[in-house]
């Protein structure tokens, strides 16, 4: 096995690439459009609304009577986790000691976690921007739901 080989398939090194990406994630892409975690890479999902939204049904009935049945009036949605990667190269890295090998590893994983953290934020504030649009063709008044024109528009995208 060789020698970045063997530094990388540390559980200390992994550990702290964790806690960097973990540090890295940016407030204002959380709240516009929070991480989800899937199954798969490619899924489906279901799209409620005020007019089919889930509610909790009724469940008492008569003795011999019919139970409520479990309905769910909704449309499906796609979604597609495309890829991502960053490269962070190290020069040298045949002539540096251990530990100099692992900080150089460790700085990587910080960088990597940040500029990722940035592309994110950067693609959900320009998706975001871009539903809200010049705000002209909308209607602003006290029952505005500004929040809801943007997950509209996002939720239309492909």
């Amino acid at each position: 096995m060789n020698r970045l080989a063997s530094v990388s398939s540390k559980p200390t090194l992994k550990e702290f690439a964790q806690g960097a990406a973990q540090d890295a994630l940016q407030p204002i892409a959380n709240f516009i459009a929070p991480t989800v975690p899937v199954p798969t890479l490619n899924g489906r999902f279901k799209i409620y609304t005020e007019k089919n939204r889930f509610r909790i049904p009724r469940t008492l009935r008569a003795m011999g009577g019919r139970a409520t049945e479990l309905r769910f009036e909704v449309t499906d949605g796609a979604y597609n986790c495309e890829p991502h990667a960053l490269d962070y190269p190290i020069d040298n890295l045949e002539r540096l000691e251990q530990d100099a090998l692992e900080d150089a590893l460790k700085e990587g994983a910080v960088a990597i976690a940040e500029v990722a953290a940035l592309a994110h934020e950067k693609k959900v504030i320009d998706l975001a921007l871009e539903a809200a649009g010049a705000g002209t063709d909308k209607t602003w008044n006290d029952s505005a739901d500004p929040i809801a024109d943007v997950d509209d528009a996002i939720l239309e995208r492909p």
